[in-house]
């Protein structure tokens, strides 16, 4: 499963602790292989394939009303939670200093739920679609508060710390506890470009620059495709059939420079985007299924869709011709 999202050092430590270490009494499963990879403003993100088979097995004998009802109601809960402490915690720098143990523990409780829904719909746990639609309405909810508290932290913990927004999101957790602790900063943070964090048995290593650079390539070419397509085979979430030109976007920059009649390309969608996507003739995405963010926002905008190409960020290129066929679940690159 290879996924790219905004996000920055400091957030996929916090989201890797959670699905490793998180504490959530509604699901006990948790990841033992993961890998982030931090460039340019987003991250990718990898899960270890036996484990997302144990996981499958997991569900299949696990998934019925109760267990949907159960955590379902805890990554509601969870979501509550964080956005309440992160409104806390970075009111100020007195609470920054109290509460930021807190703010570290409820990320774990969230994450260690968050992504159930979407993970049972990825791994074919198909027994109840209705199930399935209702228990992604409780993930859309919890990224519907993931919206509102991201902003919160990322823009508000550098100038709590006295530095840029940008070089605070390239601290570590532990590291924000040394500053607030010795007002000691790491000494090369200044010059982090790229970031890796891989876990391996449940053990977690960070590295930096050509470091992760290598992990990356050593783990992230085993899924590239090598080769290349003019067709791609998703699925519809909203129908409609149209041709344009291709704009391939992975941060909020290049969200922010979707051009007007624009076919997007991305590997998934999100609620801090939702103002760019009124400008698109439709959407393309890798990831996702019929409780995506992205399908509940196609229905919304009556934006033809299709979902879960897999490797349509890696294939295709801004300015690309394509026809999306969303009435076949079908996009093709044209001549």
């Amino acid at each position: 499963m290879i996924r790219k999202v905004e996000f920055f050092p400091f957030d996929i430590f916090l989201v890797n602790a959670g699905y490793v270490r998180g504490k959530n009494s509604a699901l006990r499963w948790r990841f033992r292989n993961t890998l982030f990879y931090y460039i340019n403003g987003f991250e990718y993100s990898l899960r270890g394939v036996a484990d997302l088979k144990g996981l499958k097995i997991f569900l299949e004998k696990n998934f019925n009303p109760h267990f949907v009802k159960q955590v379902g109601k805890a990554i509601r809960s969870a979501a509550d939670d964080l956005l309440s402490i992160t409104q806390n915690t970075f009111s100020s720098r007195a609470n920054l200093e109290q509460n930021i143990d807190k703010f570290y523990q409820a990320w774990g409780t969230f994450c260690a739920v968050f992504q159930t829904p979407e993970l049972a719909e990825m791994v074919g746990v198909q027994k109840n679609k209705h199930l399935i639609y209702r228990f992604g309405l409780d993930r859309d909810y919890a990224a519907r508060q993931l919206a509102k508290l991201e902003p919160m932290y990322r823009l508000r913990l550098g100038p709590l710390l006295g530095i840029p927004v940008g070089d605070a999101m390239k601290l570590l957790p532990s590291e924000v506890q040394a500053v607030l602790l010795t007002k000691t900063f790491p000494k090369d943070f200044k010059q982090r470009k790229t970031c890796a964090l891989l876990t391996l048995n449940g053990k977690t290593r960070v590295y930096w620059n050509r470091e992760a650079d290598r992990i990356f390539a050593k783990e992230f070419l085993r899924f590239q495709a090598t080769d290349q397509f003019c067709e791609f085979k998703g699925q519809t979430v909203y129908s409609g059939k149209v041709k344009g030109k291709a704009y391939v976007a992975f941060n909020a920059e290049d969200f922010k420079r979707i051009p007007r009649g624009a076919i997007l390309v991305c590997s998934m969608t999100r609620y801090t985007i939702v103002p760019y996507l009124k400008r698109v003739r439709a959407i393309v995405t890798d990831q996702g299924g019929v409780t995506c963010h992205a399908a509940i926002m196609a229905r919304e905008l009556k934006v033809p869709t299709v979902v879960g190409l897999k490797t349509a960020t890696e294939q295709l290129k801004t300015g690309d011709r394509l026809e999306v066929d969303a009435e076949q679940g079908i996009v093709r690159r044209l001549a």
